[in-house]
């Protein structure tokens, strides 16, 4: 195993409720701490001081999120051969210089691990995918304002999945991030044809509920010629069929939804199918298309799929279904499969005591 010379690098402001959470989960890299401050008005810059970190400040009257990671690279000085770049609400699992130093070789240029994005209430992931903020120090930089993305500066890049290394990502709820919105639509408005933060931005209304301003958007996004990345496309569609739902159109949302499965074979689709189908009584199509969703047992590693693809969801809306067409039997099975994926539910317990004494009545 090569003794690679490896650091963190990252940017904040008012973060100091989470500096010693941060400092401690990079116990093993301690000295070798790269902190860029963006403005911070709190005891934030204090904080990392006194645990070691190595900290400079930088206000930007218009603070875009890469020119400050750039900026944060640059503090990290030339001979370091690895960087990791984390968030300051980021928990790296212990153990990760040494699973970096087994995986990487002398032309290895990026190191792609797990990040845990959503987690539940018994610290599982809810969300996750594999994500590449480990990189060579001299052959990344960062692009675009917001949700900003490493782009490569060599010709040759060799790129490792590295799935034992594991971020959990633990947010301040509280913290508003409203403005993220703004730099996004700006940066879409004067980038029309880039179809990455198109997609992004329609992702942003749908999370927002903004189901009229997502439609448009995901049409403008699926009538670009150079829109053709099938992960994002049937994710697009799906945000449509959701947003169809919600606006009680149900016709179009079906449609959406079938044009999705025929795109890419995920979760996601057969999701959207399944609740559209549930909303319109057609209980015998909520249970065909959740069962097979179910058959699908692997996340996507490509698309990013709602947490009620995996939180027991499914569950639920196939025992409903067996429920409304008197199949009690089969309703409890699959109640009981959602108990034991969330135990603390109360409402799930209290179905099961509804379905069990609507079984005794129809047998009696």
């Amino acid at each position: 195993m090569k003794d690679y010379k490896i650091c963190v690098y990252a940017i904040c402001k008012n973060e100091e409720k989470f500096v010693d959470r941060f400092m401690d989960c990079l116990e093993e890299i301690k000295d070798h701490i790269y902190i860029l401050d963006t403005g911070s008005t709190d005891n934030t810059v204090e904080k990392f001081k006194n645990r070691g970190a190595h900290v400079k400040q930088k206000k930007y009257p218009k603070f875009e999120f890469d020119k400050a990671r750039n900026d944060s690279l640059k503090l990290v000085p030339k001979d370091y051969d690895i960087c990791i770049c984390l968030d300051i609400d980021d928990c790296i699992e212990p153990g990760f210089i040494n699973k970096i130093k087994a995986k990487w070789k002398d032309d290895t240029t990026q190191l792609r691990y797990y990040y845990y994005y959503s987690l539940d209430d018994h610290d599982k992931p809810l969300i996750k995918f594999l994500c590449g903020k480990i990189h060579k120090r001299d052959a990344y930089h960062w692009k675009y304002p917001i949700h900003e993305v490493l782009e490569s500066s060599v010709k040759e890049i060799n790129e490792i999945d590295a799935p034992e290394i594991v971020v959990k990502h633990r947010p301040d709820f509280e913290k508003s991030r409203e403005f993220y919105l703004g730099l996004l639509e700006e940066y879409v408005d004067n980038n029309p044809d880039d179809t990455r933060n198109t997609f992004l931005l329609a992702r942003e209304y749908k999370n927002r509920g903004q189901w009229k301003k997502c439609i448009e958007l995901s049409h403008t996004y699926l009538n670009k010629n150079h829109a053709t990345y099938k992960p994002e496309r049937v994710q697009v569609m799906s945000f449509m069929a959701m947003a169809y739902r919600s606006l009680e159109y149900y016709e179009e949302s079906e449609l959406w939804g079938l044009k999705a499965l025929k795109e890419y074979k995920c979760r996601t689709p057969y999701v959207e199918l399944m609740m559209t189908s549930y909303n319109q009584h057609k209980y015998q199509e909520t249970i065909d298309y959740g069962l097979k969703a179910l058959k699908i047992k692997k996340r996507d590693r490509y698309v990013t799929e709602d947490v009620k693809c995996w939180d027991g969801t499914i569950y639920d809306y196939v025992s409903l279904g067996y429920f409304y067409l008197k199949d009690y039997d089969n309703a409890i099975k699959y109640l009981d499969l959602n108990i034991k994926q969330n135990p603390n539910l109360e409402q799930l317990k209290e179905n099961r005591k509804i379905f069990l004494e609507e079984k005794k009545k129809n047998i009696n």
